[in-house]
């Protein structure tokens, strides 16, 4: 199959799109709508056929894992340049930004609330550290992912972290983090971050509610711990 233009008109992606909505497309069809083109041989909606198949044999744990979809699986397909990559590690970031607003003005009034505001990333292969910025009625300001891989005191700084809570007017913060391992007990690194944290936020003005630990199945709070 080569050209787009090949295919009938009422079948292409974009006349679908504009005639029938973007529900009614196929999931190759709408990747195709952003890869724009195809490669010689190959049209658009093909290419977007294996780029899906790549994919979707990497979501061993559901859409989340898209967060840490290696873009090296993606360089032997044919004509996966760094310009189509980047389009569907856009297309990833928006997906992943967009579903963060979800939480805006959630009140997180338990380790238990705030587990279930972090199912996007419990179970991921690599390490995430999330902020929940809050108001003084606990209500979500905003979510933000701060760090990605080994999360200690040496790699996630005071700074980026309070920074932008006063630039949202953060009355108070929550920290979250997953473990891959399983394991939700608190390392010495943890206890180590959480404690430099603490002591900026009192000098800032800005109180560390908790700091909460994650995994698929479990859940612990350093606070109800007596770690903070």
């Amino acid at each position: 199959m080569g050209k787009i233009q090949e295919i009938p008109a009422s079948e292409r992606p974009q006349e679908k799109l504009e005639k029938y909505g973007a529900a009614r497309l196929r999931d190759e069809e709408l990747m195709a709508i952003i890869l724009r083109s195809g490669v010689q041989g190959k049209n658009a909606v093909a290419l977007s056929r294996e780029v899906l198949n790549i994919i979707d044999n990497h979501l061993n744990h559901g859409i989340n894992d898209l967060k840490d979809f290696p873009n090296h699986r993606l360089e032997g397909i044919k004509g996966m340049g760094k310009v189509k990559q980047a389009q569907i590690n856009a297309m990833i970031e928006l997906t992943y930004r967009f579903g963060r607003k979800e939480y805006k003005d959630v009140v997180l009034a338990s380790a238990e609330d705030v587990a279930k505001a972090c199912v996007d990333f419990r179970d991921s292969r690599k390490e995430h550290m999330a902020v929940f910025y809050l108001t003084t009625r606990l209500q979500v300001i905003k979510r933000e992912i701060i760090s990605i891989g080994i999360v200690d005191a040496t790699i996630v700084h005071p700074r980026e972290v309070f920074e932008h809570a006063i630039r949202v007017s953060a009355h108070s913060i929550i920290i979250t983090h997953n473990h891959p391992s399983g394991n939700a007990d608190p390392s010495q690194a943890d206890i180590q971050l959480t404690r430099r944290l603490k002591e900026a936020g009192r000098v800032v003005g800005i109180e560390v509610q908790d700091h909460i630990i994650i995994t698929k199945t479990e859940y612990k709070s350093m606070k109800d711990e007596g770690l903070l």
